[in-house]
């Protein structure tokens, strides 16, 4: 009962104590909050008697610049300020508010305030006199109403004596003491205010150290008197406890000796009844065991007579196999032959089974094929397609191919050779005969080559000579890649009256029979320009289309896709006439298009130079029978220097390749063109040429390619 007396009473000490502690810190740090106040407001006070210390020396200094310099930037400056002191104007701070409202909103006592509020009156004393100073620069003076409606001469004379003179200093002075008087009433003031908080704050630590201490006290004492009950208690339970662990132990001890003997006599009832489980298991395990033995028995002769029908089978097999086969053992001794290699050397199959070949076959041919057996032994590797010419008894010869193939045991131990024998007389014969044929064909091959390849000669031998082209023309390039030998594409110019006609042709077909068409369409070209003296595009294709459908006289279609043009030397007039095949002209200059029905503009998507791609379009129809026939339109154009045309035929263009096996397109083409225009005429003919290999890449050439690109010069 006491302990608990005892506790109740430390427990509520402890807790009174802390609640007075918690109300003596809580005065502290009011306390110390009022003491910290009271600094802020010395702090502005400070600041404040500073600030007008300062504006008054500006004031001054603003006012006696002007009158000595006549410069109205100091004359601004002072007004500015003025403003500032005002509340007109923002401060440094960025507060818009005047002196007197400052000095309220700071918190100063009645008797700090008149003296701040007298030290403002004379400098509006001190201010007036500034006044008259500036007034009397500008010729201006007071009234008797202090008025500056007088207008005289201006006088600097009287402005430096208001503010150089001993009263002006005197009146300066009585403003400077002022401020120091009132920083000294504010000292004094905010050393009583903190004095006092001070002494507060002294007295409410001490009264805290005193009353923690006797809480102390009064706890050590009453812990020592709970401890002493405590420990009393715990002593008398000690003995309690242990009298009641011997007790405890004694009754552990004999019930381990119950529980020993519980356990001594159940495993002597379970070794009874797994003996007779056991019993019972042997007499199940040994009728499973007669029944398991009769089973194996039917089981073994079902495999001999499974064994042997494969066996039965196998013979069968390896007896009807279009092939020889035996199995020979490490002495070279046949195991094993199927009927039709033992019939080879006699009537029955055991005639050579346990023999030899040096016992039934010539001593040679013996040697020789009981020598390649020991190496295949020896070496355990496998010999396979051993072609052999033999001679039957009629004198006809056959042909066998023979492998020796290497046989182990399961260990990897070699055991013997298994070979199989093939009859390839058939086979060789056939060889013999493919290979006559493939010297026939090669030779007839060969022949054919000579021919197209002497074609091609009579090809290049009537495409124009670079010379015929004029000196305007002279830079140009002709990128020529027949698809085969010989090409269904071919090119053409010559000079005539002073104009110069070139044109770009694709034939119907490629090979030997565009080659052709090729030829024919040059040697009628020669004859309607050369001969006839035709030389406008638009005639000479019309004249070209009758001699071909008149030549060929066979109804079809048969014919050539062309472009032509004739530049005139003298006059750089440009006539061009298209069967399908158009003109491309890029040029640096716009020209006016409005006046062209055919013309389509493309500009260079990268925007690499300031080039355009003029495409004259053709008449959508071949040089050929066709179902329309209408005459062919005449495109006429003035050429200008730099200009650079291009005429081609659609090998190029249709050419698969590229990451997803395209054709190439006329986009790309043009882009192609107009990106390298600016560059030399040979430079543009090798990019266009490993463009085109870098794209097709590993795919075949599909189509005869023609372009030619020239650069007209003046």
């Amino acid at each position: 009962m006491k302990l608990n007396i005892f506790s109740s009473t430390l427990f509520t000490l402890i807790v009174i104590a802390l609640v007075i502690f918690a109300v003596f810190v809580t005065l502290i740090i009011k306390n110390q909050f009022e003491l910290q106040k009271s600094n802020e407001i010395l702090q502005k006070s400070y600041v404040f008697a500073e600030e007008l210390r300062k504006t008054s020396d500006d004031l001054t200094r603003y006012c006696r610049s002007y009158i000595i310099t006549s410069d109205t930037i100091w004359e601004n400056k002072y007004k500015e300020l003025i403003d500032v002191c005002n509340g007109k104007k923002p401060r440094a701070n960025g507060q818009t508010i005047a002196l007197l409202d400052t000095m309220k909103n700071i918190g100063f006592t009645k008797a700090e305030f008149d003296k701040l509020k007298k030290t403002i009156d004379n400098s509006i004393s001190l201010l007036w006199k500034e006044k008259n100073a500036f007034n009397a620069m500008k010729g201006k003076f007071a009234d008797s109403l202090k008025q500056f409606t007088i207008s005289r001469m201006p006088d600097t004379a009287m402005a430096r004596r208001i503010m150089f003179d001993k009263k002006y200093h005197y009146d300066k002075l009585i403003i400077m003491k002022s401020i120091d008087d009132f920083i000294i009433m504010l000292n004094k003031r905010t050393q009583e205010t903190a004095d006092k908080f001070k002494t507060k704050s002294y007295n409410l630590i001490f009264f805290t150290l005193i009353i923690n201490i006797i809480t102390l006290f009064f706890s050590i004492f009453l812990f020592s008197k709970i401890n002493k009950k405590i420990l009393k208690q715990m002593k008398e339970l000690q003995e309690k406890t242990k009298a009641q662990n011997s007790l405890n132990q004694q009754l552990y001890v004999s019930s381990l000796e119950i529980d020993q003997q519980n356990i001594e006599i159940k495993e002597h009832e379970f070794i009874i009844i797994q003996q007779n489980e056991e019993l019972k298991t042997s007499q199940e395990n040994l009728k499973q065991s007669n029944e398991e033995l009769i089973t194996l028995n039917e089981n073994i002769e079902n495999q001999k007579s499974i064994i042997t029908h494969k066996n039965k089978q196998l013979e069968i097999l390896l007896n009807n196999l279009p092939a020889h086969i035996y199995f020979k053992n490490n002495k070279l001794e046949y195991v094993l032959a199927n009927k039709s290699y033992s019939n080879l050397f006699a009537d029955k199959e055991k005639t050579i089974i346990g023999k030899r070949d040096s016992d039934f076959l010539n001593s040679k041919i013996a040697k020789i094929y009981e020598e390649v057996d020991k190496e295949i032994i020896s070496s355990k590797k496998s010999k396979l397609n051993i072609i052999q010419k033999h001679t039957k008894p009629d004198n006809n010869e056959y042909y066998t191919s023979t492998s020796k193939i290497i046989y182990n045991d399961d260990e990897g131990n070699t055991i013997g050779i298994t070979g199989i024998v093939l009859d390839i007389t058939e086979r060789i014969l056939r060889e013999k005969k493919l290979k006559q044929n493939k010297e026939t064909i090669e030779s007839a091959h060969k022949d054919i080559t000579d021919s197209i390849n002497y074609a091609k000669r009579i090809q290049t031998a009537i495409l124009p000579s670079l010379d015929l082209l004029p000196k305007k023309l002279s830079e140009h390039f002709i990128l020529f890649k027949p698809r085969d030998v010989v090409s269904g594409d071919f090119y053409w110019w010559t000079n005539m009256n002073n104009k110069t006609i070139i044109t770009v042709a694709d034939c119907t077909g490629h090979g030997v029979p565009g080659a052709f068409m090729s030829m024919l369409g040059i040697s009628m070209l020669r004859d309607i320009i050369n001969k006839q003296n035709f030389t406008n595009t638009s005639v000479i294709l019309q004249k070209l289309r009758k001699e071909i459908i008149k030549t060929l006289q066979s109804g079809t279609q048969d014919g050539m896709d062309m472009a032509i043009i004739s530049i005139d030397q003298e006059t750089k007039k440009l006539q061009f006439s298209g069967a399908n095949n158009p003109l491309f002209l890029i040029r640096k200059e716009k020209f006016e298009t409005k006046t062209f029905s055919n013309i389509r503009i493309f500009n260079n998507e990268n925007k690499s130079n300031d080039l355009t791609l003029y495409e004259f379009k053709a008449d959508k129809m071949p040089v050929a029978t066709y179902a329309k026939m209408n005459r062919y339109k005449v495109t006429e154009l003035k050429l200008q220097t730099g200009d650079c045309l291009y005429m081609f035929s659609d090998g190029y263009i249709d050419q698969f390749g590229g990451e997803r096996n395209r054709k190439f397109m006329s986009k790309k083409f043009k882009n192609l063109l107009l990106n390298n225009a600016h560059k030399s005429m040979s430079e543009q003919k090798e990019i266009l040429n490993k463009t085109h290999y870098d794209w097709k890449g590993k795919i075949e050439q599909v189509d005869d390619i023609i372009v030619f690109g020239m650069k007209f010069t003046d």
